[in-house]
């Protein structure tokens, strides 16, 4: 105690701020904020409506294969081929994260990908702000890997449409309900 009392009145006043403001003690904590998604013990994140832009943002955009179906932890064919991916070491070294979206339970990001319940599961690889869908076979660990890799180049890309303009485009939707119905 005596030690960090001391190196608080050597510390300039100035230095003091910088340390509580510092953009790393930020990073810190939207790290530890996602660190919940990030608890699976198969490298697996679980991306909600809440945590999917921290998320993006924390680890600057790096590529991401994302599962999209009902239940995250449903055990059927696709998910079994992601969860052997979740071990791939030539996908980690290729800065590509997996990703697993409940589209039940998460409607908002169902709609800023455009993603059908009706097409559950759906697989898509998510690089700068593009969406690439998958049109393989799910059961494939192997053609989804591939798909990662250099696969998704073969598709056309979609713009992931951006948190702030679901919300405004949702609410005016609502308000045009609400006034439509007195």
């Amino acid at each position: 105690m005596a030690i960090l009392e001391h190196s608080k009145r050597r510390m300039q006043p100035s230095m003091r701020m910088f340390v509580l403001s510092s953009p790393w003690l930020s990073l810190f904590f939207v790290i530890i904020a996602s660190a919940a998604a990030l608890g699976r013990v198969d490298n697996i994140i679980d991306l909600t409506d809440k945590t999917f832009d921290s998320i993006n943002d924390a680890f600057g955009h790096k590529p991401m294969l994302i599962l999209a179906q009902e239940g995250h932890h449903k055990n059927n064919k696709a998910m079994e081929s992601f969860r052997k991916l979740s071990k791939d070491q030539i996908l980690r070294e290729n800065g590509i994260m997996l990703a697993t979206i409940d589209t039940k339970d998460n409607r908002m990001l169902r709609a800023r990908m455009n993603i059908k319940t009706a097409d559950s599961p759906t697989l898509f690889y998510l690089s700068n702000d593009r969406l690439y869908r998958y049109q393989g076979d799910l059961s494939s660990a192997s053609h989804m890997r591939s798909y990662a890799l250099k696969g998704y180049e073969n598709n056309s890309a979609e713009k992931i449409m951006g948190a702030s303009l679901w919300l405004y485009l949702n609410t005016i939707c609502v308000e045009f309900l609400y006034y439509n119905n007195e």
